[in-house]
């Protein structure tokens, strides 16, 4: 099955409280770029997208929480496969009709 995947997954929440705001906004910032990639490449967030969400303490406090959160992983993981399969489709299928 090529279309099968098992994850393990382990959540470290005291490490997300040691990170500094630029690096929760960094993260985040990229995980969310990721989800909407339709590339193998890493994404890099603008230095000044991350400078004015790091400035936000209490939407930082949030990010902080989700980064640590199995579920919003898997649903960024979701959203990134289910995009690349909706793409995938449409060429398949834009080229059947």
């Amino acid at each position: 099955m090529q279309n099968h995947l098992h994850l393990v997954l382990r959540t470290q929440p005291r490490v997300a409280k040691r990170w500094s705001r630029h690096e929760v906004a960094r993260r985040w910032l990229t995980i969310t770029r990721l989800a909407k990639c339709m590339s193998d490449a890493l994404p890099t967030p603008d230095r000044t997208l991350i400078e004015q969400l790091a400035k936000n303490k209490k939407q930082i406090a949030k990010l902080r929480k989700r980064l640590s959160c199995v579920s919003w992983f898997i649903g960024m993981l979701c959203e990134n496969i289910a995009r690349r399969a909706n793409a995938a489709f449409c060429c398949v299928a834009s080229m059947s009709i």
